[in-house]
């Protein structure tokens, strides 16, 4: 079979348009540093970071919602702490008050103040965060 000049240049024609479509890639590639432009380009690397791009966002919701939950809970812990520390204060009071030697004007002032640490930690399990009652169960509203 013989070779004629036409498909020669047809055929350094034909590689020519491929080394500058293989140019052009490589272009795009260096130019938005990226190795992979179309997922055609490698399929089996593409399900690997479409299942990465899942799992981070899996983990970024995750962490929204600890965030989210950390807040009350903080606020909580130091309630509580609070209130353990009136109830400590209470029943220091009650000691002293069921003294043999404390008198009965003595033991009302100590009733007055375990009225005032009544009244704090009435207002400690109202404690509200962002509008939300702390310790009113399902009804924080």
């Amino acid at each position: 079979m013989r070779v004629t000049n036409y498909q020669n240049r047809q055929h350094h024609i034909a590689e020519l348009l491929r080394g500058q479509e293989r140019l052009e890639d490589t272009r795009d590639r260096v130019s938005s540093g990226r190795r992979i432009q179309d997922p055609s380009d490698a399929p089996n690397e593409i399900a690997e970071l479409l299942r990465t791009q899942s799992h981070a966002a899996e983990l970024t919701r995750r962490r929204d919602a600890t965030d989210a939950a950390l807040v009350p809970m903080k606020a909580a812990e130091s309630t509580l702490g609070d209130l353990s520390t009136a109830l400590r204060q209470v029943r220091t009071l009650t000691l002293q008050a069921r003294n043999a030697s404390t008198s009965a004007d003595q033991r009302q002032l100590l009733a007055d103040q375990v009225q005032q640490i009544a009244g704090r930690v009435r207002d400690l399990a109202n404690t509200q965060v962002d509008g939300r009652y702390l310790f009113a169960g399902t009804a924080t509203d």
